[in-house]
């Protein structure tokens, strides 16, 4: 018990001012959660990709039942089925986060690092699925854990490889689209299990803006 309130305090960065020091004692707690994640969702990544039931889920279950039921009856609201397909890989993104052992809640932090960085070779790297395990470069360059749930390997790669060149901010607004009221046309489109790159289909519009990657 001392041994882990001794722990604590080592890595309790809040009062730290020295801002190394500080992400030192982040990334530490952070590979301690993630270690505990990876080992509760053993089982569970073997059994079913299914996400976690949260509150932001919930609230695309309800917004994709309202769909489909409009569609059912015939008549199908417009907003409805642009907004669906948004939804549809906002929950991509969710699911495959789930598979590689991380949480969406923290995701957008600016100082977070990928947990491949973290760690090198994943414990449990043998229960991630082939399209999304860590390639060499998703090891080696530091880089946000947000660029790890793309099931396209050399994807991921140059988009790592070209941070700094480009705007991760549009990139995100691109890609999530559910959450950008102004983005009229999706930028990536989901059919299946989130994890095949099979099931995913990249549109003329992000060919054109994003198509290098």
């Amino acid at each position: 018990m001392a041994s882990t309130e001794d722990d604590r305090a080592k890595d309790d960065w809040r009062l730290v001012t020295n801002p190394v020091e500080r992400r030192r004692r982040q990334n530490r707690l952070n590979q301690r959660e993630y270690r505990k994640r990876r080992l509760h969702q053993t089982q569970v990544v073997r059994r079913s990709p299914d996400v976690p039931e949260t509150d932001e889920l919930q609230i695309l279950e309800n917004f994709t039942a309202a769909a489909y039921q409009s569609y059912s009856l015939g008549c199908p609201h417009s907003d409805h089925l642009l907004s669906l397909t948004k939804a549809n890989v906002y929950r991509a993104f969710l699911s495959n986060l789930t598979l590689i052992g991380l949480v969406a809640e923290g995701i957008c932090e600016a100082d977070v690092l990928s947990p491949f960085n973290l760690f090198g070779a994943a414990q449990f790297i043998t229960n991630i699925p082939p399209s999304l395990r860590p390639t060499t470069s998703q090891r080696s360059l530091l880089h946000h854990p947000w660029l790890d749930f793309f099931p396209h390997p050399r994807a991921r790669d140059n988009l790592i490889r070209a941070q700094g060149t480009y705007n991760k901010h549009d990139f995100c607004l691109d890609i999530l689209g559910f959450w950008n009221p102004d983005a009229l046309d999706n930028m990536l489109l989901v059919w299946g299990e989130p994890h095949d790159p099979a099931n995913w289909e990249v549109t003329e519009g992000f060919i054109k803006k994003w198509g290098w990657s």
